[in-house]
Formats: C-alpha cells, sequence, structure tokens
C-alpha cells in the first residue's frame, strides 16, 4: 500500500484524474481501496443509486449519465478510470431494455446452463448500451481527437464447462481470459508505437501489461521519477516491442478478497500449469493447441512452473504444506 497508483502517477505528472464506478464500494470492503485516492471527481454505486445492489452495483444507465455530464468538466490531460459491475452475478438486466439472447433464465440449474448464460449475455449487451453512450459522447468531443480509450475486465465468467459456475475457482481461460481493446485516434500514437501494438493482436498479452502501456500512453513511463518502481510492474507496455514471456505466477483467489476454493499456478505464453483445492494435483495444458484446457499433458510438459509454483505457493491448493 506504500506503492503508487496509477492515479498517484497521473496527479504527479500533473494531470486531472477522476474515478468513476456502479460498483458498490461496501462489497468487499472496497471503500477502504479508494478513501485517498485524491481524484478529482469521484462517484460510486450508492451515490447514484443509495439502494444499490451489493454485488451489482448501481444501474450502469445512472452512471452513463453522471460520466457525460462531468467528464467533459476535467482539464486535459486527464486519466479517468469508469469501472463497470452491472455484469457481475446475479447479472443485471433491465426488463425495458433489450434482451436478445433468448431463451433466457435466472435458473442455475444444470440443465438450464444454456438459457442462464443467456442470462448472463444479456446483462453484458445491455452494459455495452450504456459504455457506448460514454464512448459515443468521448468521441465526439474536442478532446476526444486526444483520448485514448483503454478498456478491458478484471476477470471472466465460467458456466460449467470445468465443472464450475461463476469466478474464483479456478485459473482456466473461462475465468481469466478477458476482452481488451485500445482506441488511440489518430497522433495519439507514433507509427512505432501504434506498429508495436498492432503486432500483438494475436500475442500472449496479461494484465500485468495494461499499468505500464498507460504510463507509456501518458508519456511517462521513461522518466527518471518512475525508475525506481518499474520493478513492482512486471508486465510490459504494449507500445513496446517486448513481450511478457516470462512465468507469471496466477490466481483467481487473491488475499483481498474471499473465495470458494484455494485456486493456483503459473503461465508462460501458451503454457500453464494449474491446480484446484479439490484436485489431486497438477495440471499442464497447451492454449496454443488445446485452448478449452481439456488435455491435461502431465506436469513434466510445463517444464519448471511447478517448481515456480511451489516456490511462490509452497503447496497445492487445499492442501497441507507438505503437499506437493
Amino acid at each position: 500500500h506504500t506503492w503508487p497508483l496509477i492515479f498517484d502517477y497521473a496527479k504527479a505528472a500533473g494531470w486531472n484524474t477522476a474515478f468513476y464506478t456502479s460498483q458498490n464500494m461496501m462489497f468487499g470492503n472496497a471503500r477502504l481501496w479508494v478513501k485517498n485516492l485524491g481524484v478529482d471527481q469521484f462517484v460510486s454505486a450508492t451515490e447514484l443509486e443509495p439502494t444499490a445492489d451489493l454485488d451489482m452495483g448501481a444501474h450502469e444507465g445512472l452512471l452513463a449519465d453522471y460520466v457525460n455530464a462531468n467528464i467533459g468538466k476535467l482539464k486535459e490531460p486527464y486519466l479517468a478510470v469508469i469501472q463497470l459491475s452491472n455484469v457481475h452475478y446475479p447479472y443485471l438486466v433491465d426488463p425495458d431494455l433489450p434482451q436478445p439472447f433468448q431463451p433466457a433464465t435466472t435458473s442455475k440449474a444444470p440443465e438450464d446452463n444454456p438459457y442462464f448464460y443467456n442470462q448472463y449475455l444479456n446483462s453484458v449487451h445491455q452494459q455495452d448500451m450504456h459504455l457506448s453512450r460514454i464512448v459515443k459522447q468521448i468521441k465526439e468531443s474536442d478532446a476526444g481527437k486526444r483520448t485514448v480509450i483503454v478498456y478491458t475486465s478484471d476477470h471472466a465468467e465460467a458456466f460449467r464447462e470445468h465443472n464450475q459456475m461463476g469466478h474464483t475457482f479456478s485459473i482456466f481461460d473461462e475465468e481469466t481470459h478477458v476482452p481488451m481493446w485500445i482506441d488511440a485516434p489518430p497522433g495519439t500514437l507514433n507509427d512505432e508505437q501504434r506498429k508495436a501494438l498492432k503486432s500483438k493482436h494475436a500475442e500472449y498479452l496479461f494484465h500485468v501489461d495494461i499499468a505500464p502501456t498507460i504510463l507509456d500512453i501518458m508519456g511517462v513511463w521513461d522518466e527518471p521519477g518512475v525508475e525506481k518502481y518499474k520493478s513492482k510492474l512486471v508486465g510490459h507496455s504494449l507500445l513496446r516491442p517486448e513481450l511478457t514471456t516470462q512465468a507469471l505466477p496466477m490466481t483467481n483467489c487473491a488475499g483481498v478478497w474471499s473465495c470458494a476454493f484455494e485456486n493456483w499456478g503459473y503461465m508462460r505464453r501458451n503454457m500453464k500449469l494449474e491446480a484446484r483445492a479439490w484436485d489431486t494435483g497438477w495440471h499442464c495444458y497447451d492454449l496454443d493447441q488445446d485452448p478449452k484446457e481439456k488435455t491435461n499433458l502431465g506436469v513434466e510438459a510445463c517444464g519448471d512452473l511447478k517448481d515456480r509454483a511451489l516456490e511462490t505457493y509452497g503447496r497445492l491448493p487445499g492442501k497441507t504444506p507438505d503437499s506437493k
């Protein structure tokens, strides 16, 4: 907690900052993470909707209204983070908005899985509608000509692909493979940066690459004052030729959140080692050849990833320390 957040870098560079979220800050005591942000603009779920759901947050139509009414008041350059939460289970679906994925149900019964998935897709569809209003206003504004938009998600969602539902159960792709795109208007990136970004379209990229990329977009990645903090930023800017090729620890059960079952592993490019609390050992997958992670190649196929996992975590998930 003594190392800077992305907002701290922005403020040190003299940028305006904003954090807009539809999430209920009582969820997991998230308020403790944001109470000292010191941003120029801030709004959260209960300010938008006092009775906002603990899990889904406030209706994102209200968030879109707030952002569109206030983001134009920020002085350039600015860093604004817009956090969305309506597609968190139980998935907010407004009955007055389009629901193109049918039939849909809120039932989680195994036989209803395809229709429960449609409920989720309808929630995503409606969230996209609200987000598109925000993006449209930004793109049509004068500032939009100079505004880079970075989009991603914190996690994905499982629908029984490996016999689990939701998230925090595993590091399989259905829980960890998320969308990510960057919209950079002409003039916001130089030719080398744009070339590097486009070259990575089909590469294995990781969330740890996002913070360096944002700092690079801001033009502060090479500042001397940032140098000592780079040791905590293990990823690489997507605007540079380098890729993150080192082995990375993965878990869907971080210490700041409670979760149903321990789960963790390691990943290097396309090779992933994983284990879950209710399994009997490590499993290795090659995502190039097996993107749905159905064929366990055996721990040896993942090289040193088991040793790295034991060095980091000390044991198998859900097992005693002497369980290797």
